[in-house]
């Protein structure tokens, strides 16, 4: 006959057993599951740092894959070491950021070759799990980042006229009676960048107003509302004006940063005058010029006022502090420089400058090149002979008015190209 109390205790040892095996399992849940969670968000800041050196480093033409591998190593993750593995590539070889997945449906302006994909794998040696015969744990993590280059092309979308302003009511107006007619190699017209608009029927408080005047355009893009006749406008490429645009919030452009050697000043008596800085309080140009010589003019402490007859080739008005005024009893022909850095750029108020830029026109002046003023207010009273205006009119806000006719031309050969900056951004 068994012993009952012998009996019972033998159970008792067998379940203290397992008792300890279970507070083993647990500990080594714990502690290496612990070490283990641990290890996976240091791997993934490293890949996260990482993939942004490779990314930094592929916008500047360095060697992306060893900046990559170099800042993971740094981070205690060898690239061939003897518990992690790193691999990076460009671009990714899986998953949404490949060009598999982003050729088939590309944003504008993406691609998959500006994605950088840093892979990490990581063993963690174990302190307790090996006693359950786990000895190692294994981590893999990604990170993703995107290096887009700089950008070079044609500024706002290729409009031909641009207002910046992003609240105004009426930041874009065709007023007075004249006849503007507007035409562009790129099939755009008229951009609008303000939110304004209300709705009243009939209000006039709008971002976009047409008067009485007659518009001819390929386009016209408003961010908020407009307020028009539909029978005066005609839109060559688009048919209708457009409302509710997606708003430039951020512009990303590389303005111009124009300098000037030298001294600006009459060339001898011969009514030219040659390229340089003019920091004179007296209206450029002075009395007597009537040719601008080719070159950059930094000119600052003095507003452009043109009110005689004056002709120049090449030629760069950098107006840092003043206005701009050009009389329409002036024949005035400038074009702006065709070859170096500042091709195609005529007028340049920087975003710095918020004062005035006033165009008279009549049937004799001309223009070619971009007049750029993001802060200003830019009025275009007339635009001088058919054919006159070959430019990219960009402002804060913008006024064409007069009686008269109207034509500008956009073609982007003859006109500034803007330089979007390089990026990187972590995008997995």
């Amino acid at each position: 006959m068994l012993n009952k109390n012998v009996s019972e205790k033998g159970q008792a040892l067998i379940l203290i057993l397992f008792g300890i095996f279970g507070v083993i399992a647990l500990t080594a849940l714990a502690v290496d599951g612990g070490h283990a969670f641990a290890d996976r968000r240091q791997a993934q800041a490293a890949a996260d740092t990482a993939v942004l050196a490779a990314a930094l480093a592929k916008v500047n033409g360095y060697n992306w894959q060893s900046a990559a591998l170099a800042r993971a190593a740094e981070n205690g993750y060898a690239a061939a070491g003897p518990l992690s593995t790193v691999t990076v590539t460009s671009p990714p070889t899986s998953g949404k950021y490949s060009c598999a997945q982003i050729d088939s449906t590309p944003p504008a302006g993406d691609a998959c070759t500006e994605y950088v994909q840093v892979t990490i794998i990581s063993s963690v040696q174990t302190w307790f799990a090996p006693l359950v015969g786990v000895n190692t744990l294994t981590n893999q993590v990604n990170a993703v980042a995107r290096a887009k280059p700089a950008v070079t092309q044609p500024m706002f979308f290729g409009h031909a006229m641009v207002s910046l302003n992003k609240t105004a009511c009426r930041a874009f107006e065709f007023a007075g009676s004249s006849t503007t007619t507007i035409t562009s190699d790129t099939g755009a017209g008229v951009w609008v960048n303000s939110t304004c608009a209300t709705a009243l029927a009939n209000s006039a408080q709008q971002s976009f107003y047409q008067g009485s005047g007659l518009v001819s355009a390929p386009s016209i893009s408003v961010v908020g509302g407009a307020y028009y006749d539909p029978a005066d406008i005609t839109l060559t490429a688009s048919g209708a004006v457009s409302t509710g645009a997606t708003q430039i919030t951020n512009i990303q452009i590389t303005w111009p940063t124009p300098t000037c050697t030298g001294t600006a000043e009459e060339d001898g008596s011969s009514g030219q005058m040659k390229s340089g800085n003019y920091t004179s309080n007296a209206p450029f140009p002075p009395n007597g010029i009537k040719v601008l010589q080719p070159g950059v003019y930094c000119i600052s402490n003095a507003n452009v006022d043109i009110t005689s007859d004056l002709k120049g080739e090449g030629v760069m008005l950098y107006v840092q502090t003043g206005s701009v005024s050009m009389s329409g009893n002036a024949k005035i022909e400038l074009s702006a420089p065709t070859t170096g850095q500042f091709a195609g750029l005529l007028f340049y108020l920087p975003p710095t400058n918020n004062k005035s830029f006033i165009v008279n026109g009549n049937n004799e002046s001309s223009w070619s090149g971009m007049m750029l003023a993001p802060a200003s207010h830019i009025q275009m009273n007339g635009s001088g002979k058919p054919n006159g205006v070959n430019s990219q009119i960009i402002g804060d806000t913008v006024t064409v008015s007069g009686d008269g006719a109207v034509q500008i031309h956009y073609s982007d050969s003859q006109n500034y190209d803007g330089t979007t900056p390089p990026q990187i951004e972590l995008t997995q």
